[in-house]
């Protein structure tokens, strides 16, 4: 899905970054740039893609980071997050500055948050932080 995505937005010109976490300070990122070269960029995304953390669901962080990154820089303006993730949150999954700002950046931005829960796992603390949850996929294993 990711992959699929990251093709998309080299189809639109727009740019992609990957964010991998996991577990309290297990995050790795991955930017692929408007006009990079498209093969290379994503022969290097499928190795990034290969990578993996241990366990543990800490969305806070790369949440924040995110937010950071799309907050007040043009080039991430009509932004769209995907989370996708085992549903294994804690509740709530976000602290409260964290949502303000992501709410802000929807009014402000245009900032779209979508899940995609993998596994037979409900989610209220997914549906809490994505945009609209009717729209939202889930994928049983």
């Amino acid at each position: 899905v990711v992959l699929e995505c990251s093709k998309l937005a080299a189809k639109q010109n727009r740019a992609c970054y990957v964010m991998a976490f996991s577990g309290a300070g297990n995050i790795n990122d991955f930017e692929i740039p408007i006009g990079s070269q498209r093969k290379e960029g994503l022969l290097d995304l499928l190795g990034f893609l290969g990578g993996s953390f241990r366990g543990g669901t800490d969305i806070c962080s790369p949440l924040d980071r995110g937010s950071a990154l799309i907050e007040g820089n043009v080039q991430w303006g009509g932004a769209d997050l995907l989370l996708v993730t085992d549903g294994e949150l804690q509740n709530p999954p976000v602290r409260p500055e964290v949502m303000l700002r992501l709410s802000n950046l929807e009014i402000e931005q245009e900032l779209e948050i979508h899940g995609l829960l993998v596994g037979r796992n409900q989610s209220t603390p997914l549906e809490m932080i994505c945009t609209s949850w009717d729209n939202q996929f889930r994928v049983h294993n």
